[in-house]
């Protein structure tokens, strides 16, 4: 006695036509994903670095103001684009000078000038200004800084801060 077996066991073509489009769907959205995630993640170490380096700069400019017996420039209730200390201590130099020469900002000191930011940051718009209320004197600094994410995005922040002077 012959038996017939006719089970349809396995996939048909449509089947696996199905699957591998779902299947590509999937790896389509986690390759975008994926994408996104490592762009914003260079995005945010950009950010960072740019906020590191401002931080750094303005306590740069904060301890050669503390460090000034007088301050040359700017004058007073004016501004100007250059910071000229004389220190308290003259192991220090004669002068501490802190500007942008080629969108870096540069501390000079003993003849010596030093850059202070990364070599990946443009400075600009750097501003000393001398303020005098209630025979209180104060230096406010300002400067932009402009980096650029991997992917060519400019990411640019701005910074300021007020330093007042102890007689």
């Amino acid at each position: 006695m012959k038996k017939n077996y006719s089970t349809k066991a396995g996939f048909a073509l449509i089947d696996i036509v199905i699957y591998i489009a779902l299947f590509a769907i999937l790896i389509g959205g986690v390759s975008i994903s994926a994408y996104h995630l490592f762009n914003s993640s260079n995005q945010n170490q950009t950010n960072v670095l740019v906020l590191e380096e401002g931080n750094f700069l303005l306590a740069k400019i904060s301890w050669v103001i503390s460090q000034a017996e007088t301050i040359t420039t700017p004058p007073t209730n004016a501004s100007s684009t250059i910071l000229l200390t004389t220190p308290y201590d003259l192991s220090l130099g004669n002068s501490l000078l802190i500007q942008v020469q080629n969108k870096n900002i540069t501390l000079r000191r003993k003849n010596v000038t030093s850059i202070l930011n990364n070599s990946n940051i443009e400075v600009s718009n750097l501003v000393f200004t001398r303020l005098t209320s209630d025979n209180i004197e104060s230096i406010k600094s300002s400067f932009t800084l402009t980096s650029r994410a991997p992917n060519g995005t400019p990411v640019t922040a701005d910074f300021s801060t007020i330093n007042f002077l102890h007689k």
